[in-house]
């Protein structure tokens, strides 16, 4: 029976992210499933349109909100929001397909997949902007996939823990998977060549 991994992922750039992640792990072998609750479910989903319809006409009047968002007293009073919100259906999830790893796209379902996965599950969070991480974007219970030394930087600037953070651009992202799921080089090589 092959390994199962689980991509809780959402649109735009995200869903690029999960379906990059998806196509690595099923080539190795693995049977994946996606899941989009963020466009789905009913705050998220507002929150979500409201989000695209103002950014892409008006993406300056975002440094409020980013800003704001990194205040600790409101950072945690959204992450605790966002565990209660999707904690049954990620619960749900996981019970149901029991996957050997969990990959987010997404910072909403940090929370809730952090706290309902045993350590028997790996846990990874790929970050989607390369230099403008969120606070609310990291966890330091998965390890999180910052694209290079810059993202690096700033993940060690949020007081990540050394161990949960990996530079992923393509080649080390490949290298990063050979060595935490024991690929073949060959494999790594099939991966690199396939991108490029």
């Amino acid at each position: 029976m092959s390994q199962k991994a689980l991509i809780f992922s959402a649109s735009e750039g995200h869903k690029s992210l999960g379906e990059a992640a998806d196509q690595v792990l099923k080539a190795a072998g693995w049977q994946t499933k996606t899941i989009n609750l963020f466009d789905q479910k009913g705050i998220t989903k507002l929150a979500g349109k409201m989000y695209k319809s103002f950014y892409r006409f008006f993406p300056s009047l975002f440094k409020l909100p980013f800003k704001i968002g990194q205040n600790s007293t409101f950072k945690k009073e959204i992450n605790k929001f966002l565990e209660n919100y999707y904690l049954k259906d990620v619960l749900q999830e996981i019970n149901t397909f029991l996957p050997k790893a969990v990959i987010t796209t997404h910072f909403s379902y940090n929370q809730a997949v952090a706290l309902v996965c045993n350590s028997h599950i790996k846990l990874f969070n790929i970050l989607p902007n390369p230099w403008t991480i969120h606070p609310l974007e990291v966890h330091p219970k998965m390890i999180n996939l910052a694209y290079d030394q810059k993202a690096l930087k700033i993940c060690r600037d949020y007081q990540l823990p050394e161990k949960k953070i990996v530079q992923n651009g393509i080649y080390s992202f490949c290298i990063f998977l050979q060595e935490t799921f024991l690929f073949s080089e060959i494999f790594v090589l099939s991966v690199i060549l396939w991108v490029l």
